[in-house]
């Protein structure tokens, strides 16, 4: 098995942040159910059923981001890029498949005839749906910190994604609380049934466009000729510290660019000098491209009196 690289404080905060909304998350789960059931309202249901698939989905983030950070992903080609990608699209469809539960689970409730809603249950309801509110706000905040210092991908999944969940909070909060102050069956019933489908319309719109940015990556997207050009004028600007060149591969995904770079240097070069050589090539290419994962592999070139003929 090979070996995990060292974990920096970055990615340490990047973990944290994601476990401990993933633990707080799982306590919300577990009331909005009691919830729930107590009321017998359709928006906590709904609620519950966004909550539990987003939660489910989070584990999955959490994990991926781990194995990432460890290097547990360095043998798959072009590097962890795709995994993200993958991450950004499983959180997608959760989203997608929630929306559409709810949606007609809601069109229903509100075409057949009002059904009574527990007060009690409804004042439950109230109260849970505003600690959720909260806990989406520190955990949105929290994420949003550590992408300040440092994204990703996964991370950039995950504080969209809570976002939506913050959003959809407030409306379930507002409609439950309004429904529980109420004592007219056929308000509740209709805020009931109308928080829902916002939360689920909220729901699909994000699902959709968070596919159509992440299918394409996973298709392999190509660099644009404007960041193709970039890398030939880098690696004409670092021509003389190489013996020859044996070709180049690049990719987009998550609207971040892979390179990789396959590299030839003279075999009496000590490794620190062409370590020394590698890593002012990388330097260049991100000061040229921004934000990018650069791969460089190197062979070795037989020595000659010239690096170049």
């Amino acid at each position: 098995m090979a070996r995990g690289r060292e974990v920096t404080p970055v990615q340490v905060q990047r973990e944290r942040a994601l476990l401990y909304t993933l633990i707080a998350d799982v306590l919300v789960v577990a009331s909005i159910a009691i919830a729930a059931s107590a009321s017998g309202s359709l928006t906590m249901g709904a609620e519950l059923v966004r909550t539990a698939l987003m939660t489910a989905l989070e584990v999955f983030s959490l994990i991926a981001m781990r194995r990432i950070h460890r290097g547990l992903f360095a043998a798959f080609e072009y590097g962890h890029g795709k995994i993200e990608t993958l991450a950004n699209i499983g959180i997608a469809i959760g989203l997608l498949v929630g929306g559409i539960l709810i949606f007609t689970g809601a069109l229903s409730s509100l075409s057949g005839s009002p059904h009574v809603l527990s007060p009690l249950g409804l004042a439950i309801g109230a109260v849970v749906a505003s600690v959720n509110t909260c806990e989406n706000f520190l955990a949105w905040a929290a994420m949003r910190r550590a992408a300040k210092v440092e994204a990703n991908a996964i991370l950039n999944a995950q504080m969209r994604a809570r976002w939506v969940k913050l959003v959809s909070s407030v409306v379930v909060q507002v409609a439950m609380t309004i429904a529980a102050i109420t004592y007219d069956t056929v308000i509740a019933h209709w805020l009931d049934g109308l928080g829902a489908l916002f939360v689920a319309g909220f729901m699909v719109i994000t699902a959709i466009d968070m596919m159509r940015e992440g299918i394409p990556d996973i298709l392999d997207r190509g660099v644009d000729e404007a960041a193709q050009l970039a890398i030939l004028r880098v690696l004409g600007i670092h021509f003389e510290s190489f013996a020859k060149f044996h070709g180049m591969r690049t990719r987009r995904a998550s609207g971040q660019i892979f390179v990789e770079v396959e590299l030839g240097y003279p075999e009496d070069l000590p490794l620190a000098e062409i370590d020394r050589r590698r890593k002012a090539l990388e330097e260049s290419l991100r000061n040229e491209l921004g934000d990018c994962d650069v791969a460089i592999k190197i062979r070795s070139e037989p020595a000659a009196p010239a690096l170049h003929e």
